[in-house]
Order: C-alpha cells, then sequence, then structure tokens
C-alpha cells in the first residue's frame, strides 16, 4: 500500500467516527481497519473525542420552527 493511500484512510478515520462516510467509502475503510493497526488506534481516539462532542456544550432546547 502506499503511503498515500494509506493517508486516505488516515484522514476517514475521522469521518468514521461520526457516521460522515458514504456506503463505498465505508465499506472500503473497515475492510482496511480489519487489517490496520494504525488505523484501529487512531479510529478508536477519534470514537472517543466525537462521543464527548454532545457532552462539550450547553444543551438547548431546538426553536419550535425547526
Amino acid at each position: 500500500m502506499t503511503d498515500a493511500l494509506h493517508e486516505t484512510y488516515e484522514e476517514m478515520a475521522a469521518a468514521y467516527a461520526v457516521g460522515a462516510l458514504s456506503v463505498s467509502d465505508l465499506a472500503a475503510f473497515e475492510e482496511h481497519l480489519a487489517g490496520c493497526h494504525a488505523c484501529q488506534s487512531l479510529a478508536a481516539q477519534f470514537s472517543v473525542a466525537a462521543s464527548a462532542l454532545p457532552i462539550s456544550v450547553p444543551q438547548v432546547q431546538a426553536p419550535d420552527l425547526l
């Protein structure tokens, strides 16, 4: 695997953590993730950060017009 391709997978890790990958990217990333310990670690770190996002700001009621 080329460094450029692996770099692409590393960039996908953040989107993966928040569920923002397309169906095709998700399949490709999960296939890569199964055998790449570096990306497994990165995805886990991003997942921790993504889990903290909803509780990191005050919660407010959405406007009725929304």
